[in-house]
């Protein structure tokens, strides 16, 4: 059984993943995620040792400011990749992209960026 935990479970993608994966109960085992892991390293380290899979679909894509959606986008990132590293955890990752990611602005560049992680 694989053991599959989803950042932004909360969210359309996320949430829709979430219940798909819940039709296959044989196969994959869903690891919950909420919003304020990301700010509780207990709770967020816990997560990365109980998954096999991560899909990182946590992300801000609307803000007044545009500089707030790249800051908060690339502080997830590092805040997962943090975790990973402190708990020697090797979960495989899945992230997404956008095809905002070949626009100029701050949302595109901020998953952009991820990949670079």
């Amino acid at each position: 059984m694989i053991r599959i935990g989803i950042t932004g479970q909360a969210g359309f993608v996320g949430n829709h993943l979430y219940n798909t994966l819940g039709l296959y109960k044989e196969e994959f085992e869903r690891i919950d995620f909420a919003r304020h892991y990301f700010d509780d390293a207990t709770l967020l380290d816990s997560f990365v040792q109980n998954c096999d899979v991560i899909v990182h679909l946590a992300a801000m894509n609307r803000h007044d400011d545009p500089e707030v959606i790249y800051q908060t986008n690339i502080r997830l990132v590092q805040v997962l990749v943090a975790s990973l590293t402190r708990t020697g955890s090797k979960p495989h990752i899945i992230f997404s992209s956008s095809t905002q990611e070949e626009k100029d602005n701050q949302y595109g560049k901020s998953k952009k960026r991820e990949g670079s992680f």
